[in-house]
């Protein structure tokens, strides 16, 4: 199901990312899935998914926290974390790490907004290039996709009264401010074939 709140970039990007999966994955975890919206359209492309959030929107998602994965090791071919990684303080994105490398028998792919400068509402985390290549080993590929109106934090004040006003301001002005890269996207092989 596509959610109609959902921006069109989202979508484009979602379906980007699934466009980047390699071809030898048979399972799927997505982590900090929300409302399941990544879940529904891998499924519309033929994948079977395992979905999960500390605080899950659908009743059909495992209620879980990233620090701690209740899979034994190696149980998906591909995890994913898409706009996950960025809510976390420092110890716990260490602990998350760990555990998306321990249920992972394969890839990780990670999504989180790059070089975001102020931090978007709920955010703890910043990510350079050179800190995204960091997160795991071995990068076997990283790109960036999208495209936003950098602000000086007018949109972010926005958000904190009411995030229609924050879309809205983005939909008039975006166009006319300096462009920056959105999210950076890195797929992580953890094994060799």
């Amino acid at each position: 199901m596509i959610n109609n709140y959902y921006r069109q970039i989202d979508i484009d990007r979602f379906n980007y990312i699934i466009s980047c999966f390699p071809d030898n994955i048979l399972t799927i975890l997505d982590v900090g899935a929300w409302d399941t919206q990544f879940k529904g359209i891998m499924e519309m492309n033929g994948y079977k998914v395992t979905s999960l959030d500390i605080n899950p929107q659908e009743t059909l998602m495992i209620k879980a926290d990233i620090t701690a994965l209740p899979f034994k090791d190696n149980s998906f071919d591909l995890v994913t974390a898409l706009e996950t990684l960025e809510h976390l303080d420092s110890i716990s994105l260490a602990h998350a790490r760990r555990e998306l490398s321990r249920v992972s028998s394969k890839y990780i792919i990670i999504s989180v907004p790059y070089d975001e400068m102020p931090l978007g509402t709920g955010h703890k985390q910043r990510f350079s290039a050179k800190r995204f290549y960091c997160l795991f080993p071995n990068n076997i590929h990283t790109d960036y996709f999208g495209w936003r109106a950098s602000y000086k934090g007018i949109r972010r004040q926005l958000c904190f009264i009411d995030k229609r006003l924050a879309y809205l301001f983005n939909m008039i002005f975006g166009v006319k401010k300096s462009i920056v890269s959105n999210w950076i996207i890195g797929i992580f092989q953890l094994k060799e074939d």
